[in-house]
């Protein structure tokens, strides 16, 4: 029982920091996706708002890397009032 309960402690504590480890994103990643979105056609406004939201939901900018058309359609969602270029 002593053994069990160490155990479920360390998952306890482990799971806590890595949900918590959020890293911040290098200007490198950032300046990425932001061109990425720009050679697209997006305007300045559009694509900055689209980086701050692949940011708020990806806290490692690989995992914006494999996503479907769904998601980066729900990246876009609020930034669709943005045109300026």
């Amino acid at each position: 029982m002593k053994k069990f309960n160490k155990e479920l402690l360390f998952l306890g504590v482990f799971l806590l920091a890595t949900a918590c480890s959020e890293r911040e994103w290098s200007k490198e990643e950032k300046d990425k996706i932001y061109d990425r979105c720009r050679e697209e056609g997006g305007s300045r406004s559009y694509c900055n708002c689209y980086l701050q939201n692949a940011m708020e939901k990806f806290h490692d900018p690989e995992e914006l890397e494999e996503i479907d058309f769904e998601t980066a359609f729900e990246l876009s969602l609020n930034c669709e009032e943005y045109s300026d270029n």
